[in-house]
This record gives C-alpha cells, sequence and structure tokens, in this order.
C-alpha cells in the first residue's frame, strides 16, 4: 500500500519516512502510530520510570551508607584525638574548682578583666611615654637650635675679640707711653696659660699700685721660677706656743716665694697664689742693689722689709688674710693681719707678722691710701746702716705722721700700736 506524499502528493511505500520527490517527512500512518497511543503508552512511561527510580534509589542507598560509614570512622578519630584531651581538660578545671559551665565562664571572665585592665594601663603608660618622647623631642630639637645660634654666637665673638685683640695691643702700648716704663714677668714654659693670663692681668694692676706711691720701675723682663721643690709645713701648729708658730709660718711662707738672683721664685704648688708674688716682686722694690748689704747684716731691716712685702701685699688686694690660697695648699689657717694676736713674747722686733700687723693697724686708723704713703715714705727715705734697732724706723714713720696734713696730731696713736706688738718704740 503506498502513502502519498502531503507536500508534492506524490506516491511513496508505506514504510518510506520521507518523500522520494521532493524529500519532505512523511506523515505516519494511522495504524503504526496507534502503539503509541493510549493506555499502552501509559503502562510504557510508568514500566520505564519504574526501572530507572529503583536504580536512582539503589545509589542513594549506597552513598548514604557510604556516607555514614565515613563518619562514624570521623568520629572515633575525633573521640581518640580531641575527646581524650577534653576529658583531661574537665578532669582539670574540676581540680580548680571549675565543675560547671558557669563556673568557667565566670572564671574566663574575670581573666578576661584582668587583661582589659593590663592592656589599659599599657595603653596609658605607651601614651605616657609617647608625651615624653615628643617633649625629649621637642628639648632635643630647642637644644640643638640653641646650640647653632651659640655656635654662630661664639664664631662672631671669637671674631670680634680677633679685632679687639689688635685694639688691646694698641691701648697697651699707648699706656705705656702715657704711663711710662713697667717690667714685666717671663713665667717658664710650664705654667698654665690660664693662671698665667690671670696673674699677668693682676701684677699690671699691681704695679700701677706701687707706681702711685713713687715706686719708679725699669722695663726690665723678671724672670719667674717655679720648682718642683716643696718645703715641709708643719699643718698642726704648736698650741702652746701660737706666737712662735705663727712667725714660724710667715717665714717658712717667705722662704718658698722670694726674690733672688734677680729673679723671683715661687714653689710650683703655690703658683696661684697673688699675695706670694707679690711679696717676692716687693723685695726687689723695696730692696733695690744699695741697702742689699745693709739688709744681709741687719735682721732688723729684713724683717721690715719682709713685714712691708705682706703688709703691702694685703692692702693692695684689700684682704687682711695673708696667702689664704698657700695657706689652704698646706693645711694651715692663713694668718689674718687684722686679728687680735697675743703678742706675748718680751720682744717681736725680729718677726715680721708682728711688724705686718702694725702696719695694717695703722691702715684702720689712716685709711688704705694714706697709710700706704706714709709707710713707703718712711722707707724710702730711711738709712738702713742706722737700724741699729726697730726705733729707727718707728721713728722715720713717727716723724712722717707728725710732717703730713692727713696724719698730724696721729703719733702717740701710732706709737700704742707698736707697744702692743712688744715692738720698742722711741721714747
Amino acid at each position: 500500500m503506498s502513502v502519498q506524499c502531503v507536500r508534492c502528493a506524490a506516491p511513496n511505500p508505506e514504510e518510506k519516512r520521507f518523500c522520494g520527490d521532493c524529500g519532505a517527512a512523511m506523515a505516519l500512518a494511522p495504524d503504526s502510530v496507534a502503539p503509541l497511543t493510549g493506555p499502552a503508552l501509559q503502562d510504557m512511561v510508568h514500566k520505564i520510570i519504574g526501572e530507572r527510580f529503583k536504580d536512582q534509589k539503589l545509589v542513594e542507598l549506597e552513598i548514604v551508607e557510604s556516607i555514614v560509614t565515613r563518619l562514624v570512622g570521623w568520629a572515633k578519630m575525633f573521640a581518640a584525638f580531641v575527646g581524650i584531651p577534653a576529658a583531661l581538660a574537665v578532669f582539670v578545671l574540676g581540680w580548680l574548682g571549675i565543675s560547671k559551665y558557669e563556673d568557667f565562664t565566670k572564671s574566663m571572665a574575670k581573666v578576661e578583666d584582668h587583661i582589659n585592665q593590663e592592656a589599659a594601663a599599657a595603653d596609658a603608660a605607651v601614651k605616657i611615654t609617647d608625651g615624653k618622647i615628643k617633649e625629649i623631642d621637642a628639648l632635643a630639637s630647642g637644644v640643638g637650635n640653641r646650640a647653632r645660634s651659640t655656635d654662630k654666637q661664639l664664631n662672631e665673638l671669637s671674631s670680634q675679640l680677633g679685632g679687639l685683640t689688635g685694639q688691646v695691643g694698641g691701648l697697651l702700648a699707648r699706656v705705656d707711653r702715657i704711663e711710662g716704663p713697667s717690667e714685666k714677668l717671663a713665667f717658664d714654659s710650664t705654667f698654665s696659660s690660664e693662671d698665667l693670663a690671670r696673674t699677668l692681668q693682676d701684677f699690671v694692676g699691681f704695679q700701677r699700685y706701687l707706681k702711685k706711691l713713687g715706686y719708679e720701675p725699669t722695663n726690665d723682663v723678671v724672670q719667674v721660677e717655679l720648682p718642683d721643690t716643696a718645703r715641709q709645713f708643719d699643718k698642726t701648729g704648736d698650741p702652746a706656743k701660737p706666737q712662735a708658730d705663727h712667725i714660724r709660718f710667715v717665714l717658712d711662707l717667705l722662704s718658698s716665694a722670694r726674690y733672688e738672683n734677680q729673679k723671683i721664685i715661687i714653689e710650683r704648688r703655690f703658683a696661684g697664689d697673688e699675695h706670694l708674688l707679690y711679696v717676692a716682686y716687693m723685695q726687689r722694690v723695696i730692696d733695690p742693689a744699695k741697702k742689699s748689704a745693709a739688709l744681709a747684716s741687719n735682721p732688723y731691716a729684713r724683717a721690715i722689709r719682709n713685714a712691708l712685702a705682706i703688709y703691702y701685699a694685703c692692702s693692695s688686694t684689700v684682704k687682711s688674710l695673708f696667702a689664704a690660697k698657700a695657706s689652704a695648699v698646706v693645711q694651715r689657717p692663713a694668718v689674718d693681719l687684722a686679728a687680735a694676736i697675743d703678742f706675748n713674747t718680751e720682744t717681736n722686733d725680729y718677726a715680721p707678722e708682728a711688724w705686718a700687723s702694725a702696719f695694717w693697724a695703722i691702715r684702720g686708723i689712716l685709711g688704705s691710701d694714706v697709710a700706704d704713703q706714709l709707710l713707703w715714705n718712711a722707707w724710702s727715705k730711711s738709712i738702713i746702716s742706722d737700724f741699729e734697732g726697730p726705733t729707727s724706723f718707728i721713728r722715720a714713720v713717727i716723724w712722717n705722721t707728725a710732717n703730713m696734713d692727713q696724719t698730724k696730731g696721729r703719733e702717740d696713736q701710732i706709737r700704742a700700736i707698736f707697744s702692743q706688738r712688744k715692738i720698742k718704740p722711741p721714747s
């Protein structure tokens, strides 16, 4: 039986699915489709679905069984690795008194609070430290700025001082021309530059002080030697004989600082004491060559010469403590010319300290300028060969007292001063 093509109407065999002329799909014959419709089709679909659902459930059961088996294995492993430590932890917590979860949470809360407090304290400390660091940084920055500013100022001052040095040199030269000749000191190379600068500055003032009294210096350069030899001094003294002890101490100081062979000689340890330098220099000033021979054989004259050297060293510096720096070096009390010394010996004609104390008492009555000039005139006009005793110089002092307008009428006061010190005044 042939089937007509629905497109071109050409006849085609029944089993053909496509037209042999135009290639169009052939329509199915009703008889061939009948088995695929109705109840038969439903039965077929249910059968196929049942078989496939059966296979799917089987696969799901197998998967579930595999998962359960694996989970059981993991549970056993977890029990071994986690359960045992957990049990130990529970035991430890129980031993610590934590038997309930509530106890545990309370303990943990306490620990957390403590940690928070410590953390807060640490934060506060860090903030304080940060503040201090910022302050230090600010200070360091300020110090650095000030240091740079100071360096700049020092450089400027150095430049100015460089210019002033030349000006000072010129001024000193002009002063020399105005004031006349002046003597210079030359120290050995071991004298420190700082001590040298201070000593030379002080010496210029001391020499100007002597010029006002009437001293006429030369242009000589006076050598100053600082030997390392050190005379032994008694540190405690003799309390039973205080006056004799004072006299011996003063004589030891005078031996440590002296003018000898046209040189000033001062023990190195006493180089910083201006009084000893002035005393040694005064021996040059008030001991000219024409009087040296007479002084060598006249103990009265030597005592007066040394006393005047001590007095002028103290009067020029307005200090009654003689050689305080040197006394501190040898750990002895300094000799105070203004102290009320008990001159308890029969005579102190040979004691430089007694004479110097008398001169300082005269200074207290007449004033420094008048007393300095009075004593200078008395010594410069005295004839050493006439010094058969202390009365010769005292007579010269009293004579000048009577003939100076500022001191006229004070003669009896001057005599009393020497008498109080057991120095025989003239009648």
